[in-house]
């Protein structure tokens, strides 16, 4: 059983129905399709909320990305078949269920022209290294890693490519009146100051927002260096306050917008044994203590951000810290994304869990880029088989 390509070992501790041969630290038996199965209600629980907030468009785009990512999964298989018999053994509903991720980890865009690339180069990914392969990349990570580079690499050091049509971000969520029917693109010019309850009132279908994790880091170092810079942003709407940011209603990843819906949906991973407490746990301290030694101008020379953070007092700091956490795809990353590569030993997954928070905090420090956070999952995937060497058996002599 343990040899079978379509088992995985995942979990801890045997039962009585699903132990497998192998190494009492592997953990138990689970079936790839029931895994997938598991992770299908996951993402179909992100597109309730995406259909919620950002409405049919949400839901199309999530489609495209999907379909596209399976039909080029079949189709990229069937090549690599014919020319190398027993090529690769993913299946098309882990094809769909990884294209559902990463048109749930999109932003909300004004064309399509993304959402069908990402179908695409999802599919291509899950080709040539998915999960049964020896290098392990997470493709919904790699996807959206390399759309935020993409315009960069076809203008180059053009930044601005950021926001030309076509990858341009819509900056707005439904009203409470107009969710899952209305258009997102019927929005206020201008960002409101209401709150998104108080909003229903106005012609349009959708209540212009900031993207509260592109603000928030293009404003970091600045709320730093002072402390009523983050006050005025929280004053005056333009960071979400706390219940609006935790419900969602702000535009992000159009399936993870809400931390309380990540933060319930990776509960129940770790409960059902696809996740582990302790992934969260470490990827938390590694971010957290990365952070508190990034760089930073001061205004007399180079800090570093742990006593800057220490000046603003504990409420400060302590809002600080929340929102870093929770206006990124931190949550995204660690609870829900990071578990489909995680390593199988024990002593693999801390080192794991240490790669992804260390390098999501360098990535969003140094980019200020929410989507550019994804670049570090990819990095710790790749290096997933090669820390599950990391543990040795003790009935395993090495000469």
């Amino acid at each position: 059983m343990a040899g079978d390509p379509h088992n995985v070992l995942h979990g801890a501790g045997p039962t009585a129905s699903s132990q497998g041969f192998g190494p009492p630290w592997l953990g138990v038996v689970r079936h790839r399709t029931e895994l997938d199965l598991h992770w299908m209600l996951t993402a179909l629980a992100m597109l309730v909320a995406a259909l919620v907030f950002f409405g049919w468009r949400a839901m199309g785009a999530v489609c495209v990305t999907a379909v596209l990512s399976v039909g080029v999964f079949v189709l990229g298989r069937l090549a690599v078949t014919l020319l190398r018999p027993g090529g690769p053994r993913d299946t098309s509903l882990h094809a769909l269920v990884m294209g559902m991720f990463t048109g749930l980890s999109l932003p909300m865009l004004e064309s399509l022209t993304p959402a069908v690339l990402a179908g695409v180069f999802t599919g291509l990914l899950l080709v040539v290294g998915g999960r049964s392969h020896r290098l392990r990349v997470h493709a919904c990570a790699a996807v959206i890693a390399g759309l935020w580079v993409l315009p960069v690499v076809l203008v180059p050091w053009d930044t601005s490519a950021l926001h030309r049509p076509g990858f341009a971000t819509v900056e707005a969520v439904l009203k409470p009146n107009h969710a899952v029917i209305g258009d997102v693109l019927d929005h206020s010019p201008r960002n409101s100051e209401k709150s998104w309850f108080n909003s229903a009132i106005g012609p349009t279908a959708a209540v212009s927002r900031p993207d509260a994790g592109a603000l928030f880091l293009h404003d970091a170092q600045a709320m730093l260096l002072n402390r009523q810079l983050l006050l005025d942003r929280l004053s005056d709407g333009e960071l979400p306050r706390l219940t609006q940011l935790l419900i969602g209603a702000t535009p992000g990843p159009i399936g993870a917008t809400s931390p309380l819906l990540l933060i319930f949906l990776g509960l129940c991973a770790v409960y059902r044994r696809q996740s582990w407490w302790g992934l969260t746990l470490w990827a938390l301290v590694a971010s957290l203590a990365t952070l508190m030694v990034m760089p930073m101008p001061g205004y007399s020379g180079w800090t570093v951000v742990a006593p800057k953070l220490w000046a603003l007092g504990p409420a400060a700091a302590i809002t600080y810290l929340a929102y870093f956490i929770l206006t990124t795809p931190w949550l995204l990353i660690v609870m829900i994304l990071s578990p489909m590569t995680a390593p199988m030993s024990a002593w693999g997954r801390r080192v794991y869990a240490l790669l992804i928070g260390c390098a999501f905090t360098l990535t969003v420090w140094f980019t200020l880029s929410p989507s550019a956070s994804m670049a570090g999952l990819v990095i710790a995937g790749v290096l997933s088989r090669p820390l599950d060497r990391l543990h040795r058996s003790p009935f395993v002599r090495v000469e």
